[in-house]
């Protein structure tokens, strides 16, 4: 089943007098549990591509839907809602609090809910130890690995139990030991359901997905 389509999207920005093309007429479906990389050179448009998959931009033309919903015909709020309810978001420099320990980074995404405080912990001790984290859930982010604090904002991004992991090089500031297991870790949570599209620029990473869609100069040159 599709879970999310582009018809015929294409971004472009103005730069002073130029006007970039940043994509190109993409056209595209993902099913539900699949993993996706998308790979390319710098300046191709894989930014821009999971930018609108992540309702943060708006094409220029086209249309995206995510679970047969025009996601850019929704308000701002429903938009908001959306993301929330739909999608979780992994970035390459974690963008964890420095001052919030592991459990506090984690419970963020549940602030804005009408959980209780108490349902919130419980929620947030869940996903971090759905990544191995049990006991560090007290650590401030200074005082875990890179590998752990990746981790970490791993369980941050499907605290809400999103359907779409949507992971911007994940493991781009890791070492290949603990680029490794943040890989494991996300097919594991593919294979339990998750739907990942994830840019990379490493090909070995890439492996773990179930096909690449490759970018150059905007455009979709191949889908393998």
């Amino acid at each position: 089943m599709s879970l999310i389509r582009f018809d015929s999207v294409s971004k472009t920005y103005e730069e002073g007098d130029d006007i970039v093309q940043a994509l190109d007429s993409a056209d595209f479906e993902i099913d539900e549990g699949n993993f996706v990389a998308i790979m390319g050179p710098s300046g191709s448009g894989k930014s821009t591509m999971l930018t609108l998959l992540g309702i943060l931009n708006t094409p220029t033309d086209g249309d995206i839907f995510i679970d047969d919903i025009a996601v850019y015909d929704l308000k701002p709020e429903k938009q908001a809602d959306f993301r929330s309810e739909y999608l979780g978001f992994v970035f390459q420099a974690f963008q964890l609090i420095p001052y919030l320990t592991a459990m506090e980074n984690v419970m963020l995404p549940l602030s804005i809910t009408k959980m209780s405080n108490k349902e919130q912990e419980k929620r947030a001790k869940g996903a971090l130890e759905r990544v191995g984290l049990a006991d560090k859930i007290n650590r401030l982010p200074n005082q875990i690995s890179g590998g752990e604090t990746q981790r970490v904002a791993i369980s941050r991004a499907i605290v809400n139990e999103p359907p779409i992991l949507l992971a911007d090089e994940p493991t781009g500031n890791l070492d290949s030991k603990n680029a490794i297991g943040v890989m494991n870790l996300l097919k594991e949570l593919n294979d339990e359901g998750e739907t990942i599209i994830m840019v990379t620029h490493d090909k070995k990473t890439a492996e773990y997905a179930d096909y690449t869609i490759e970018l150059k100069d905007g455009r979709i040159v191949s889908k393998k």
